[in-house]
């Protein structure tokens, strides 16, 4: 008995590391982020299916707002997620979403992923039914995976 407590109290400071090794990405995934978004200031991180999510402001020269980026364990930046107002959706995006989906409450979030064109996550109501589409900057359909 003595002996199984004393391994519990010796494997207990392992279990709290490898928590808070849970709770905060790595160096290299820090690094990562500063370099891809340097004017960010304190991100809230999530892990989740073995990436790490910042959620933050980026107030870049471009002023992008509340964005989410996406990085693997390595520090590789797999895409970023923008939330936009309707007011800075490009027009043919608008136009075939209200065209095509005669939806309503449409939410627009574009969606950027290294080395490929970005394009936009339109989220709607239709027929009481939450739908979600994918356009390229165009408004054409596009696919997503």
């Amino acid at each position: 008995m003595k002996k199984i407590i004393l391994s519990l109290l010796l494997l207990a400071p392992c279990g709290f590391l490898i928590a808070q090794d849970r709770q905060h990405p790595s160096d290299r995934v820090q690094h990562a982020f500063q370099r891809d978004y340097p004017e960010a200031k304190e991100p809230h991180w999530s892990q989740n299916n073995g990436q790490w999510h910042a959620r933050f402001d980026d107030r870049s020269a471009y002023d992008r707002g509340e964005m989410i980026a996406h990085y693997d364990r390595n520090g590789r930046h797999i895409e970023s997620h923008t939330f936009y107002n309707h007011e800075d959706v490009p027009s043919p995006v608008i136009e075939r979403a209200r065209t095509r989906y005669h939806g309503d409450n449409y939410r627009f979030t574009r969606i950027e992923r290294p080395g490929t064109k970005s394009f936009f996550k339109i989220q709607f109501t239709l027929g009481g039914k939450e739908r979600t589409s994918y356009l390229d900057e165009r408004g054409r359909e596009r696919q997503y995976r």
